[in-house]
């Protein structure tokens, strides 16, 4: 009977030892899963934020008629006084015609930016002379 005792108390701690160090590997497995959430989470905000911000500006130049100058310096006047201060953009503009006019300043290579695309109409009056695009990439300064 106490060999019995003694064969069921060594199983008993061994399942009890298992069972910790399981509970060990699952709390740490959860800690490191939520950690890497939380990261994702964090940047996804920032870029969407971004992403959001040069198309807002790209969609306000396109509605008050800035894009459809072709004019370097009233586009890029106009683009700066909607950026907001932590942000920098530049933009490409191709026209059907095949002008291409670049705004703003150069891209960083090594810094994390947002791009997108917006598509517009270059009219004349009421007609429509031109179709035309514009690129946006925007990036933290």
């Amino acid at each position: 009977m106490a060999k019995l005792k003694h064969a069921i108390g060594k199983k008993s701690f061994v399942l009890s030892l298992d069972m910790f160090i399981a509970v060990i590997i699952t709390i740490l497995v959860m800690t490191a899963a939520q950690r890497n959430i939380s990261k994702a989470e964090e940047n996804s905000i920032s870029n969407a934020q971004m992403i959001s911000a040069g198309s807002d500006i790209a969609a306000l130049l396109d509605h008050r008629e800035v894009l459809q100058t072709l004019d370097e310096n009233n586009i890029e006047s106009r683009m700066n006084d909607l950026l907001p201060q932590n942000y920098d953009m530049s933009l490409k503009i191709v026209v059907d015609d095949g002008t291409v006019l670049y705004v703003s300043n150069s891209t960083p290579e090594t810094q994390l930016s947002a791009a997108g695309k917006r598509f517009f109409t270059i009219k004349d009056g009421n007609s429509i002379k031109n179709n035309a695009y514009v690129i946006y990439q925007i990036w933290t300064r």
